[in-house]
């Protein structure tokens, strides 16, 4: 049997930080966009114009902290009209485009 000296020992033992490191790494990155990850960093909270009569039918998403949420709300440009709509993700903001797109393209006509 052979056996490591202690240099080979310090060289295998960094070898596996690094490799732990990495991994670290590529897991937070992975999470960073993706949506379905609280960590996800492509959120944000848009407002969507509804009926005053339904406002209170909207309420805090359970993927949306209590903070940001009472944030969203408190910078309402019209809380009577207006409540916070979540995006997350590009899919997500790919769709809100194409919607607010459609909603400009009405308006002309």
């Amino acid at each position: 049997m052979t056996s490591q000296t202690p240099q080979q020992q310090q060289d295998s033992r960094e070898a596996q930080l690094a490799a732990l490191k990495l991994e670290t790494s590529l897991q937070k990155i992975t999470a960073s966009y993706n949506p379905s990850d609280p960590q996800c960093l492509l959120q944000h909270l848009f407002y969507n114009k509804v009926d005053p009569a339904q406002r209170h039918l909207y309420t805090r998403p359970n993927h949306v902290t209590p903070q940001k949420w009472e944030e969203a709300e408190a910078r309402n440009p019209d809380p009577e009209n207006y409540v916070p709509a979540p995006v997350v993700g590009v899919e997500a903001l790919q769709k809100r485009v194409v919607q607010q797109q459609l909603q400009v393209k009405q308006l002309k006509e």
